[in-house]
């Protein structure tokens, strides 16, 4: 089982290192080139784009890394998700200006005309191989890397070409559709398998039973992290989402990156050991911890040096979202917790769970937002970060009730684990005191620091209570 992991997340680990380099690379250079108002027409149209998607997930792909005989499935599945993928298309170009009227966009003709364009990358990610699914079925993520790799690869040079290039949101548009144009190819190159068009009704019914929870998460998901985004598009305009989206997107995108890999890793393994509950539960404790090694360490960092971040990496058009990372970079951390949570409950062939805890957090954001807080982004963000750590504990002490765990069995060897991974907060409150960060030159250093110290710290405690998670961390 551990060596199962552990090879798979070597190749998950290179993959998003590499796609979290050029990702952010490309996001700080973009936002030296093009101005809050550009980012936000192709953040509006990933808005409606990613509502149309998720009131039309199938859950077919869960459903056949679920099965534990894809195989004969695969053809219906590609079948399916071919006509998923022209009727979400159509979809979207019939109802992008229904979309602008509804949300009051001002230049509604350049969103339309994004969304438009936007719409075909569900076009090429419908009609791939389907037979990719079987790398995740089966651990081969040296496939995966090949495969998304390429489509990062693509995307971050097209992007930055065009942006240079146009010197406008059509950059970043029509490198987004290189992007999932790559992928469509590679899909084809990296697996001998051809599906067919074939449709066995017996089949579509199996594969979609599961997928219909999928389904209501996926609509469920949706909401939970981007109806704030709604919210501030209709109430404050474009340029107020473009300034949260850069917000959230330095808040979670490293914690997302890492989280990919464990959670891709995760739903396979879990769904291996699905009938031995006390495996499974081991295999929770030790995701537990790790990710407390992970996100609290990333959480607490960006929560204490927002302002300097931002002062030394971005454009002044951007300084706002300084004040809306420290609540979003906590909620990040509670979030991935209740990811790994929700990755054993779909595991465990159970995903009717993960949507009912998620339709009680939006619940809970929605009532924030329009009781409490408010519709601007920081009213926002304060919301999101009260919804997010009410939806971890509630999830949590549901599986720990529903897998007969006590929550004992963390004990003194989690509570360690917790101290050590808030070493990095401690250093840089330290340094914050004796140097001045918004000088790029110490902010860097002192990362470099925090990051030294933490794991010091880190090797000292295996040396001094022989803690496995540490030992597998390290």
């Amino acid at each position: 089982m551990g060596t199962l992991i552990r090879s798979g997340a070597r190749w998950l680990s290179a993959l998003k290192i590499l796609d979290a380099f050029a990702q952010s690379t490309l996001r700080i250079l973009l936002t030296w080139i093009l101005v809050p108002y550009e980012f936000g027409i192709y953040g509006s149209a990933l808005l409606f784009i990613g509502f149309i998607q998720a009131i039309t997930q199938t859950g077919i792909i869960q459903a056949l890394i679920y099965n534990k005989s894809p195989g004969s499935y695969l053809n219906t599945a590609w079948t399916i998700e071919i006509l998923r993928g022209l009727i979400i298309y159509l979809l979207i170009y019939i109802f992008a200006p229904f979309y602008i009227d509804l949300m009051s966009i001002e230049s509604g003709e350049e969103v339309v005309k994004a969304i438009r364009i936007l719409g075909l990358m569900i076009v090429f990610d419908s009609c791939k191989n389907i037979s990719v699914v079987l790398f995740d079925k089966n651990i081969d993520f040296n496939k995966v890397f090949k495969l998304e790799l390429s489509g990062t690869l693509v995307k971050f040079f097209a992007t930055l070409f065009l942006s240079l290039y146009l010197e406008s949101f059509l950059g970043i548009v029509y490198g987004t559709l290189l992007g999932y144009f790559s992928i469509f190819i590679m899909s084809y190159v990296l697996s001998n398998s051809r599906p067919r068009i074939e449709l066995d009704i017996m089949k579509a019914k199996i594969i979609l039973n599961y997928g219909f929870w999928i389904f209501l998460n996926s609509v469920a998901t949706y909401l939970m992290f981007r109806i704030n985004e709604l919210f501030i598009l209709k109430f404050d305009g474009i340029e107020e989402l473009a300034i949260f989206q850069l917000a959230l997107f330095v808040s979670i995108f490293a914690r997302d990156s890492i989280s990919f890999i464990q959670l891709r890793v995760l739903f396979p393994v879990v769904s291996k050991y699905q009938s031995s509950i006390k495996v499974v539960n081991k295999i929770f404790i030790t995701n537990f911890e790790i990710a407390c090694l992970i996100y609290i360490p990333i959480g607490t960092t960006l929560f204490i040096l927002s302002n300097e971040l931002v002062h030394v990496f971005f454009d002044s058009n951007w300084q706002d979202i300084a004040s809306l990372i420290p609540y979003l970079s906590i909620a990040g951390i509670f979030a991935s917790f209740t990811g790994i949570i929700e990755s054993f409950f779909k595991g465990l062939g159970m995903p009717r769970h993960v949507f009912l805890f998620s339709i009680i957090s939006i619940v809970i954001l929605i009532l924030n937002i329009n009781l409490i807080f408010g519709y601007g982004p920081m009213e926002i963000s304060m919301s999101i970060l009260i919804a997010s750590i009410s939806h971890f504990f509630l999830i949590f002490f549901y599986y720990v009730k529903f897998a007969k765990m006590k929550v004992k069995k963390f004990g003194l060897r989690s509570l360690i684990i917790f101290i050590g991974a808030c070493t990095p907060l401690f250093v840089l409150t330290i340094c914050g005191f004796l140097v001045d960060l918004t000088i790029a030159s110490n902010l860097i250093f002192c990362l470099f620091l925090s990051f030294f110290v933490y794991l010091l710290f880190l090797f000292l405690l295996q040396k001094l209570f022989h803690l496995k998670t540490i030992g597998y961390f390290l």
